[in-house]
């Protein structure tokens, strides 16, 4: 079977029938549902093919029925590529966007390598890194062992970073430098905490990931947040169900 009918597979078994339709909303470069269930790639949906090659991580499932990706801090990552439609991710308007379940921490979206960091769990805060500037925190403090809406948006006309936890915001935070500005790199879900001596990767898990190149308003953050807190137990703001402290599994390799 070829990649493209892997793909609209992928998208067809969805099992969430409105979870595709809530994935495009805001024109994003990269959307990955997620729920092809197995296999070592994980199909974009945005219409540009940034597929992401997974390594290390593996597949897991909500009572609700949704997938997601468990990373178990062994060398594991999901590289999308450095398509041109993610190439001024970073270095204009953009919005990053998941749904994670921190072990000990996580590194959502970042460049390969040495490149900027989009969000950044250490410590219990929310950070991001940027060229030249270093680590800059959002003051939100966070829980681990909990399913979390985390957002990023960069307002490039400001140079102005805006985190979101669970609609709570940041205010806007002066970066600095601009986000990126050396050569792009691909763009990578998981990847090593270079924040930590040596570098290390996180244990955590990954759902609904997603990459805009534009900003998302505080109206836009609350709404993708309620459309899609459902899948994870939280209704009216009340967390009904939790996953156990830590589970291990085969992983994908």
């Amino acid at each position: 079977m070829s990649l493209a009918s892997l793909r609209t597979l992928a998208v067809q078994r969805t099992p969430l029938r409105t979870l595709n339709q809530n994935m495009l909303l805001g024109a994003p470069v990269l959307a990955l549902p997620m729920q092809e269930g197995a296999g070592g790639t994980v199909f974009d949906i945005s219409g540009f093919g940034n597929d992401g090659t997974i390594t290390g991580a593996a597949y897991q499932r909500l009572p609700s029925g949704l997938w997601y990706l468990y990373f178990d801090g062994i060398a594991d990552d999901v590289n999308c590529g450095n398509h041109a439609s993610l190439g001024e991710i970073g270095e204009q308007d953009f919005t990053v966007e998941a749904w994670v379940y921190a072990i000990n921490g996580c590194v959502v979206c970042r460049r390969q390598a040495s490149g900027p960091v989009f969000l950044y769990w250490h410590t219990g805060t929310l950070r991001a890194f940027v060229d030249g500037t270093g680590w800059i925190d959002s003051g939100l403090a966070w829980s681990l062992y909990v399913w979390h809406h985390l957002v990023l948006t960069y307002d490039e006309s400001t140079n102005t970073l805006t985190f979101y936890l669970d609609t709570v915001s940041s205010g806007g935070i002066v970066a600095g430098n601009p986000l990126d500005t050396g050569p792009d790199k691909d763009l990578v879900l998981g990847a090593i905490d270079l924040g930590m001596p040596g570098g290390i990767y996180r244990k955590f898990y990954l759902a609904l990931p997603r990459v805009s190149p534009q900003l998302m308003s505080p109206l836009e953050v609350q709404d993708h947040r309620n459309r899609d807190k459902h899948y994870f137990g939280i209704f009216n703001g009340n967390i009904l169900s939790r996953l156990p402290k830590q589970r291990e599994l085969a992983v994908v390799r």
